[in-house]
């Protein structure tokens, strides 16, 4: 079965990561009840998820990070306590 890699960060931070024809997918940018801009990146290359990751981690930027195996999550991660996951 297919891995997935997600990435959810804020809108302000979507610009460390976001390089033309990275993801294979973009989930348009959401607002969540603290008012906050997220948006979520996927894709299919493990090792670009990692590079995603690495960035955000040398900028101490928060993020959550999912691997999904169809529409289950095989695991998950919060990085720097997300804003949006305390709402």
């Amino acid at each position: 079965m297919t891995r997935r890699y997600t990435l959810e960060v804020t809108g302000e931070d979507e610009g460390l990561i976001d390089q033309p024809g990275d993801a294979s997918f973009t989930m348009t940018s959401r607002v969540d009840d603290n008012h906050l801009q997220i948006s979520v990146f996927e894709t299919l290359d493990e090792a670009l998820a990692a590079e995603w990751r690495r960035i955000l981690d040398d900028s101490g930027r928060p993020y959550v990070a999912r691997v999904l195996e169809a529409n289950d999550v095989v695991s998950e991660q919060s990085v720097r306590s997300p804003a949006w996951r305390s709402a």
